[in-house]
């Protein structure tokens, strides 16, 4: 189920390899709650380079994450770069292929940072 939200960003908090899958930020609960199953799109950018990433779970201010979405690279992270909730094409391909039917599993959680 994707989850939105509004006006989430954070940074992160330490820097990161590309092969890691968990990322640690500076204020998790700024993001929507997610149960098993639910996900919801991330963009990590310092201003130049890009990665998407799919979060499948928050725990405190650690994301849990699928690294390098939507034809995105992997990267190496510093500590400080900006970690930001932001509709993608993947989540609009999604809520396209799902429909509006009473089947959709489609849900919005608002927050603002």
């Amino acid at each position: 189920m994707l989850h939105l939200g509004n006006d989430a960003k954070t940074t992160m908090s330490a820097g990161i390899n590309s092969t890691v899958t968990a990322i640690p930020v500076t204020d998790g609960s700024i993001f929507p709650v997610l149960d098993a199953g639910n996900w919801f799109p991330l963009t990590i950018t310092d201003g130049t380079d890009v990665e998407r990433v799919k979060v499948t779970a928050v725990v405190g201010n650690n994301l849990t994450v699928e690294r390098a979405t939507e034809g995105t690279t992997a990267l190496f992270w510093i500590s400080g770069v900006d970690c930001i909730l932001s509709i993608s094409s993947d989540s609009l391909i999604e809520m396209m292929n799902n429909g509006l039917s009473s089947d959709t599993s489609l849900t919005t959680e608002l927050k603002s940072a």
